[in-house]
């Protein structure tokens, strides 16, 4: 039970706050997606994820030192500017959607910044984005964002009831 209680904690820590990021980019070009990451964390693996993104359900497309899940995801990452580019060629219609760059993090829940990914019919420019750090958390509650207060509202509330429901039983 003390493992239930430990994995939703986790899940509460942070809140998905402010509006994502969006890309555009065009379909069978490629696209540069620039994440910028705090001081302190250059020798953090970094990782670009798509969909919810959350504890246990990961949709990892790219990470700092391993091959990626498709050749078209690549990832560097310039410690000297605190910057990790994640770069998608030939990018595709199904390429379209909610990813988070990430910074992994010991003992506590990794930094995320949102990006939303449009893909557009072909144009001969290439797009390049900076997403800003932040330390969002991807939300398993609702696709939409949740303002800080509501968030810790419900997760509070939703804490309170696994609690009652325990000391119940």
């Amino acid at each position: 039970m003390l493992d239930v209680l430990l994995l939703f904690s986790s899940i509460c820590t942070a809140v998905v706050v402010g509006a994502p990021e969006r890309i555009t980019g065009y379909r069978g070009e490629r696209v540069d997606i620039r994440c910028s990451y705090e001081s302190g964390y250059e020798s953090n693996s970094k990782y670009f994820c798509k969909g919810e993104c959350n504890y246990g359900n990961k949709n990892i497309m790219v990470k700092s030192g391993s091959p990626a899940k498709d050749e078209r995801f690549s990832l560097t990452d310039n410690t000297t500017t605190r910057v990790f580019t994640v770069t998608i060629t030939d990018l595709r219609t199904e390429d379209e959607g909610q990813y988070w760059c990430a910074v992994e993090r010991a003992y506590t829940t990794d930094v995320y910044s949102e990006i939303v990914l449009l893909v557009k019919l072909n144009k001969n420019t290439t797009e390049v984005s900076t997403i800003s750090p932040s330390s969002k958390t991807p939300s398993s509650f609702s696709p939409t964002e949740l303002n800080p207060q509501s968030g810790q509202f419900l997760c509070l509330s939703l804490f309170m009831t696994l609690i009652s429901s325990i000391l119940c039983f």
